[in-house]
């Protein structure tokens, strides 16, 4: 091998090392936004499961034609009837679970591990 060959060997391990690191840079900066988004819809999904609670004790989805909680989330925010029917078991079941709640309500759990737990949970 001679001299020029190995200065540009060298070379090219210098722009890969340093490619390297700026993909890792972009890779965490991008991990670092998936979770933080990731907080921010278990914060969402936590708020609206409290308005459904509260609607929901209050009986404000009862109505001339409407059939139940879950038929009324299906006809006023386009939720499928399965998922709106476990918003609503989901947002009955955390009245009788303030620790699960408080889990979840903190985000130290989603609302697809809150919507496991409370299918087993007994108050």
């Amino acid at each position: 091998m001679n001299l020029d060959s190995t200065e540009s060997a060298q070379s090219e391990t210098l722009i890969d090392f340093d490619e390297a690191i700026r993909m890792r840079h972009d890779l965490d900066h991008l991990e670092d936004e998936i979770t933080r988004t990731a907080g921010h819809i278990n914060a969402i999904d936590y708020h609206f499961i409290k308005l459904l609670a509260d609607f929901d004790e209050k009986q404000g989805w009862v109505g001339t034609g409407i059939k139940s909680f879950a038929h009324w989330l299906n006809w006023k925010c386009g939720l499928g009837q399965l998922e709106a029917r476990e918003k609503v078991r989901v947002a009955r079941c955390l009245r009788t679970l303030p620790l699960i709640d408080e889990a979840f309500r903190c985000g130290e759990i989603s609302y697809s591990k809150v919507r496991a737990i409370t299918r087993v949970a007994n108050p």
